[in-house]
């Protein structure tokens, strides 16, 4: 007897589970068809998801009563009675027969530990540790069965053993209960030596491997494939259609199957302030893979209460084949017609697996009222370890980025100014397609010199904190939260509620909390992702709430 999942073989083996597998003997009953009248359980009782293969009116035949026999002996075994016996009683009347189950269950066996067979390179206190079996004593079930050669292949799976076998192949009896055993076929250890890719011929295959990140032979990790899953996938115009473990000649590698996605997008949000009666709004038009080398560029506008901003960037991957991207950026902010405020600057993005450095510095130009120039360098690093980036449900995410230097007034005032900015972004799952997300977000400038409008934190809209006029207040000191339910209906599809929090400076020594809260959700459709949010700021009325809504699609 054999319970079959991917990647996973149990048997009972017929001398040790002799019980289990009894038949119905042939003389219990004439071999004739017979009218069931009536039938009954004693000694035990049937879920309701259990079927015995007939019911009360039925005819059944002897082989359905054997039939029935077996399914009720399978489903003790399954819940721990591995002792259990089952006797057929028959009244016969000229209605019919009534039939009786009487079934004896016996002691439910616990499992007082496992017996794991054919480990060569693990020994069992390791895999004893890392399946963290739970101190009491669980019942033996198929489900606890299951559950421990899932842990166990996982645990092969990230020690570098991905073709391990497990299977269960009998019990042995203890004074306290039964120790199942498992047969282990641990298979070789892989060592990763190349990346290939397929599906698409057309593209450039030593770009693809930068993308990836993978720099050499390294063990396999699930979690390390999984990185550069998530890296080809974040240049926004790959997707990741499957993933395959080659081998060429002696040596293992993994094989992606991309297909190209798109080769631009656009995102835009729009929003309606009801007591003004204004739309403000923003879009990004992003351009991907220029000339097939992985050049992209990117365009953006937003226009908010007294606020207008324009930026414009440009990522050359590998400059000179050296190992880092860089991007350079041209921004220009006008502050309600008083201040126009102007910057150049200059990133370099390196790192491998999870773990990404940046250093960045530039020039900005401050024109209006008062008159600033500034230069500055800066350094940070990011750590993204979710299972996905559209649709992570678990995982972390953490980025810090710093930046300082010296501004100048003219003609002759000077002084130092320094930003600090902080993101930590979490995500918990709950059920099949729920997950509870939080980010935190922490920034802080630092000025000798007095800051312009467009030098601040704008606070207020879709991007921190819902519920607000976007761009409503200003501020060089916030710290916000949000925190958001998500119940996923497809990939790019979700529902979700929100609160979002936060603390700003609003003078020497004062502080300002806003909050706001609502719901919210992001379509996918033919035409795009469409979301909107409905949110009201606490503790005003839900008739002063604000609707964001925002768009994307691809091209």
């Amino acid at each position: 007897m054999k319970f079959r999942r991917p990647g996973v073989s149990i048997s009972f083996s017929a001398d040790r589970l002799a019980l289990i597998l009894l038949l119905l003997r042939a003389d219990l009953i004439s071999s004739e068809s017979l009218f069931v009248r009536k039938l009954n359980f004693q000694g035990w009782r049937p879920g309701r998801d259990f079927q015995p293969g007939f019911a009360a009116g039925d005819t059944v035949t002897e082989e359905q009563l054997a039939d029935a026999r077996s399914r009720i002996l399978r489903r003790l075994t399954s819940e721990g009675y591995l002792r259990a016996t089952v006797d057929l009683l028959t009244a016969f009347d000229s209605s019919g027969v009534s039939l009786t189950f009487q079934v004896y269950p016996g002691p439910r066996m616990r499992i007082t530990g496992w017996q794991l067979e054919g480990t060569e390179s693990l020994d069992t206190t390791t895999l004893y540790r890392r399946l963290n079996l739970p101190r009491k004593q669980p019942f033996f079930s198929h489900s606890q069965l299951f559950h421990t050669i899932s842990r166990l292949q996982q645990t092969y799976h990230n020690l570098g053993f991905p073709f391990a076998r497990i299977e269960f192949t009998g019990i042995v009896e203890t004074a306290g209960g039964v120790k199942p055993v498992l047969q282990i076929a641990e298979g070789p250890k892989v060592k990763i030596s190349f990346v290939s890719f397929a599906g698409s011929p057309e593209l450039n295959r030593e770009m693809l491997r930068r993308y990836s990140g993978f720099s050499g032979p390294v063990d396999y990790q699930p979690s390390r494939i999984r990185t550069w899953q998530s890296n080809l996938q974040s240049s926004g115009w790959l997707k990741v259609d499957s993933i395959d473990i080659v081998r060429q000649e002696s040596v293992f590698g993994i094989r992606f199957w991309l297909t190209p996605a798109k080769t631009g997008q656009l995102d835009a949000a729009l929003g309606y302030l009801p007591e003004t009666r204004q739309l403000t709004g923003w879009f990004t038009i992003s351009l991907f893979n220029l000339f097939n080398r992985g050049r992209a560029a990117e365009f953006h506008w937003r226009s908010a209460y007294k606020r207008t901003d324009y930026k414009l960037n440009y990522t050359e991957p590998w400059p000179f084949n050296l190992p880092f991207t860089l991007t350079g950026e041209i921004s220009h902010k006008v502050s309600d017609t008083v201040y126009a405020y102007t910057l150049l600057g200059v990133t370099a993005v390196t790192g491998r697996d999870e773990l990404r450095l940046k250093f960045n510095t530039g020039y900005n130009h401050l024109a209006g009222v008062m008159q600033k120039n500034g230069f500055w360098a800066g350094t940070g690093f990011q750590y993204d370890h979710r299972d996905d980036i559209d649709r992570y449900r678990r995982g972390i995410f953490l980025e810090l980025t710093t930046r300082g230097g010296y501004q100048s007034i003219p003609p002759e005032t000077t002084g130092f100014a320094g930003e600090v900015s902080a993101r930590w972004c979490a995500a918990i799952p709950l059920y099949a397609n729920m997950a509870l997300t939080d980010e935190v977000y922490l920034h802080m400038i630092y000025s000798e010199l007095p800051l312009a409008a467009p030098e601040l934190y704008a606070v207020g809209g879709p991007e921190n904190i819902r519920g607000y006029r976007e761009g409503e207040f200003t501020t060089d000191q916030l710290f916000w939260s949000n925190f958001e339910p998500r119940l996923y209906l497809t990939r790019h599809s979700r529902v979700h509620i929100f609160f979002d929090a936060g603390v700003l400076h609003t003078s020497e020594r004062a502080y300002q909390i806003i909050a706001g809260y609502g719901c919210g959700g992001r379509w996918e459709t033919n035409f795009g992702i469409l979301g909107i949010d409905f949110g009201i700021p606490f503790p005003q009325s839900p008739m002063r709430a604000k609707i964001h809504l925002n768009y994307r699609t691809g091209f």
